[in-house]
Parts: C-alpha cells; sequence; structure tokens
C-alpha cells in the first residue's frame, strides 16, 4: 500500500510558500513584540520567557515557509495543550496551539491578500459550514447573553477556518495525508501511554480515569472523544506501513490508543468507537474487503485481554452496567436534568434558541431538578450536541445543522464513488475517507451524551477532519480528471 502512495504523492503540486518579503519580516518583528507584551503582562520573564520567544519565532519562519509542517504541528501539539487562564479576565487560553493557530490564520489571509485563492474543492460543504456559522452570528443579535454568544462564536469560527480551509491549503498530496495521519495518532498514543502509567500507579476506577490525563485534558469525557478521532487514523498508518517494523509500531499505537480508551471509563466514548466499528463494518462489506474489520477486531481482542490481565475487566463491567441506572448514579440524573432544561429552552424558545453559548446562563432558570453536586455547575453544558444546537438556535439551527450533516455525508459518498471508478489509484484517498468518516462518527454517536463547544481537543479534530475530507474530494477530482475519465470536479 505504501508503494502506491509514493507512487500518486505528486498528484496535485506541493504547496509552496511565497518568497520572504519586507511584509514578512515586519510581521515577524510584529508577532514577537506581542510576544514580548505577552510576557511582560503575565509576569513571566525569565529562561522561559527566552524559550517562548524563539519557539514563537522559529514557528513563524516554519509557517512563512512550510506551511504544511506548520498545520501539521499544531495538529500533533493540540493533546499537549495546556490551559492557561488570562490574569484580570475570566478567560482562557490554549498554550501552545490557539497562538499558533492564530499566526497561520493571519498568515493566510496575509497571503490572500497578497493575491491568493482559497481553494473550495467541495462547495456545497463549504457553504453549509458558511450557513451554519451565519446562524450562530446571527442568534447573537437577540440572545440575552449577546457578549457570551459572540465570543463562543467567534472562538468556533478560527477552529472552522484552520480545519476547513487551511486543510484545503495544506494537504495536496498523498504524502501529506499520511503525514496528517501520523500527526494524529502517534501524539494520541503518547498521551495515553501518560493517561494509562498514572491509571496503573493509582488503580484503575472512576476517580482515577477521570483525573489520570491531567493536565493535558481536563477530564476523561475530552480526553477519551479525542482518542477516538486517532484510532481510525492508527488504522490507516498500519495498512499503509510498508514494512514489518512500521506495521508493528503502528500496531502498538492502535493499541495504546484503544487501551486509553476502555480505561478511561467514558461510556459515550465506549458508544463512539462502536460507531467507529460499524463504519468499517460497512465499507468494508460494500467493497468486499474484510481486512479493515479484521484489523479493528484483532485490536480490540488484545486490547481487552491485556486489560483482564491486569485484573481491571470487573470495573469496566461495572462502571459499563452504570449505563442505564438513575436512582443511584448521580452523573446519569444530571446529565438527564440537563437534556430536559434544554428541552425546556427549546419549548419557550423554538425558533432561533436562547442564543450560541448562551445555555449554560440558562440553565439555572430551566432545570428540573436541584442537584449539590460537582456535576451540576452550569459551565458542563447540555450534555448533548443536538439538544444544545436545539436549545441555543432553535429551529433554524436544527435545519442548517441538518442540512451541513447531508452535504457531509453526500461528499462522502461521492468520494468513494470516484475512488473506485479509479481502482488501485484512488485506495488511498478511499481508504482516508472511510478513516475520517468514522472518527466523525464517533463524536457524532458520542455527542448525544457529551459537547465540547470550546475544547481544541475536540474541535481542531472535528474541523480538521471535515476539511481532510474536503482535501480528499480535491485530490480525486484532480486524480479522475488527470486519468481521462472525467473532466470537472465535483
Amino acid at each position: 500500500m505504501s508503494d502506491s502512495i509514493e507512487k500518486y504523492n505528486t498528484v496535485l503540486p506541493g504547496n509552496s510558500a511565497a518568497p520572504f518579503s519586507a511584509i514578512h519580516w515586519i510581521l515577524i518583528a510584529c508577532v514577537l513584540l506581542v510576544e514580548i507584551g505577552v510576557l511582560v503582562a503575565l509576569g513571566c520573564l525569565g529562561p522561559v520567557s527566552g524559550l517562548f520567544l524563539l519557539g514563537g519565532s522559529g514557528f513563524i519562519v516554519l509557517s512563512l515557509t512550510r506551511p504544511t509542517a506548520a498545520w501539521l504541528a499544531v495538529i500533533a501539539l493540540v493533546p499537549f495543550s495546556l490551559e492557561i487562564m488570562l490574569p484580570g479576565t475570566r478567560s482562557a487560553v490554549q498554550v501552545p496551539t490557539e497562538p499558533m493557530i492564530l499566526l497561520l490564520e493571519g498568515i493566510w489571509i496575509l497571503r490572500l491578500l497578497q493575491g491568493g485563492r482559497i481553494r473550495l474543492p467541495a462547495r456545497r460543504l463549504t457553504w453549509a459550514t458558511a450557513a451554519w456559522m451565519a446562524v450562530l452570528f446571527f442568534s447573537c443579535l437577540y440572545s440575552d447573553y449577546s457578549r457570551a454568544s459572540l465570543k463562543t462564536s467567534v472562538n468556533l469560527l478560527w477552529y472552522v477556518v484552520f480545519g476547513l480551509f487551511l486543510a484545503g491549503a495544506s494537504l495536496r498530496n498523498l504524502r501529506d495525508l499520511r503525514r496528517f495521519a501520523m500527526a494524529v495518532s502517534v501524539p494520541a498514543a503518547a498521551v495515553s501511554i501518560y493517561y494509562l502509567q498514572n491509571v496503573i500507579r493509582s488503580g484503575l476506577s472512576v476517580e482515577t480515569s477521570n483525573l489520570g490525563a491531567m493536565p493535558f485534558f481536563a477530564e476523561h469525557g475530552t480526553f477519551a472523544a479525542y482518542l477516538c478521532f486517532a484510532f481510525p487514523m492508527a488504522v490507516l498508518c498500519f495498512l499503509w506501513a510498508g514494512q514489518y517494523l512500521s506495521r508493528f509500531f503502528f500496531a502498538g499505537v492502535g493499541l495504546l490508543v484503544l487501551t486509553g480508551i476502555l480505561c478511561s471509563l467514558t461510556r459515550a466514548a465506549w458508544l463512539g468507537f462502536l460507531g467507529i466499528v460499524a463504519v468499517f463494518i460497512f465499507y468494508s462489506i460494500r467493497s468486499r474487503r474484510g481486512r479493515q474489520m479484521a484489523i479493528v477486531f484483532l485490536i480490540l481482542v488484545l486490547a481487552l485481554g491485556g486489560i483482564a490481565a491486569a485484573r481491571s475487566a470487573s470495573t469496566l463491567s461495572q462502571h459499563a452496567q452504570s449505563v442505564v441506572d438513575v436512582r443511584t448514579n448521580i452523573s446519569n440524573l444530571e446529565r438527564i436534568n440537563r437534556w430536559a432544561a434544554a428541552y425546556d429552552m427549546f419549548r419557550a424558545h423554538p425558533v432561533g434558541g436562547v442564543g450560541f453559548g448562551a445555555y449554560k446562563h440558562h440553565y439555572y432558570e430551566f432545570r428540573r431538578v436541584r442537584l449539590a453536586t460537582t456535576e451540576s455547575g452550569p459551565k458542563a453544558g447540555a450534555h448533548s450536541i443536538y439538544l444544545s444546537v436545539l436549545s441555543e438556535t432553535g429551529v433554524i439551527g436544527g435545519i442548517v445543522g441538518l442540512l451541513f450533516t447531508v452535504s457531509l455525508f453526500s461528499l462522502v459518498g461521492r468520494i468513494i464513488a470516484r475512488c473506485r471508478r479509479l481502482g488501485e489509484q484512488g485506495r488511498p484517498i478511499g481508504q482516508m475517507t472511510i478513516a475520517l468518516t468514522a472518527g466523525l462518527v464517533s463524536y457524532a454517536v458520542h455527542g448525544f451524551f457529551n459537547y465540547y463547544p470550546s475544547w481544541d481537543k475536540v474541535n481542531v479534530p472535528i474541523w480538521t477532519f471535515v476539511g481532510a475530507l474536503a482535501a480528499c474530494a480535491g485530490l480525486a477530482a484532480s486524480m479522475e480528471s488527470t486519468d481521462g475519465t472525467t473532466r470537472h470536479a465535483s
């Protein structure tokens, strides 16, 4: 499989960067001045500040000379980002990823102003995304908490731009796709090792599993959701590995990621993982190939065997049984309480909702049961992406969200059909499309029970996977056009 990737790794021209000019040096100077100002404001002067300035300037140069490498570097650092509170404010920033994202987007906008073009290989998906963002910003106008809605909308916007638009500028050939898969899966395995050694030292329990990934992940839900995105990428890297040593390495990566998902004791992520398996089985049956399905089940059996050997299977079993316990399990009761509050918000504001990001401000007004627990704080959100959309954006948001979903999966269908026409040449793109779809489906299932609207650990994978699908559509269209099958893109 690696031979086919190497053979077609120059389907599209590489992501070239313009040579340095005076405006580039001015940009570097301005960013360094901003960094110095931030350091002074935070009082972080000393040896660490020197490393910060050196890393910042190095990333600027990388962004200007190797934009694809800089984009992949952000993705690789996502699981290791830390939340830093800004002094004198109630706002936090994810360091180093959010400053890196803003810098990359600033350089991208600068190139557009210099005559660059926005590549839109999946126009329907792009327009559906634009319509969704328009609904969110429109909700700021009537929200009782307009500033909070505007802040949440802007926060999501830069993830959308980074994932959807910068992916189109970064993933230009099959080699870039392979590097993208490694940038997602290998760091996930590393953070899973960190998590597992913490759990092993303390013993697997609900308490240790919840905080085992600190300080990189504040709780186990975001940790498990991120790993569910990484697992299909690990399977893909295994399929694309050309040597036995590489296959052994990526089999270990997949095993570590899956073990982290299981030991996180995140029941929603377990269901999300079943969504990954379902996608693999569906496309394996349709293509009459059982290879992907066999690999998934092999890694699953190995992971379960390792956990059983560590005498932790009973903990997993007991936690799985608690999914349906609403009488004694306070987490389940609070989740239902939040669902009911979201539904009542939707009934009170059916057309446009209460405003994007305003659920937490209205929660105490609409909750039915007053619970004095750690789960009862408003910051936890609606615990469902679907009920959150309805409560915050109403029927309008629900319809636009449905259109986005339809356009996304119709794009997947068109890519798969095109790759089948291309035969062996389109097989790597088809496999990447299936893996990306599996990751998104995992969160679509997970989203019934949890929602993480402001976390880079979840938003970056979501929108980079969407952007990578759009890039796959462009690559497949270019291959088909070059092959002479057709002369137009979808």
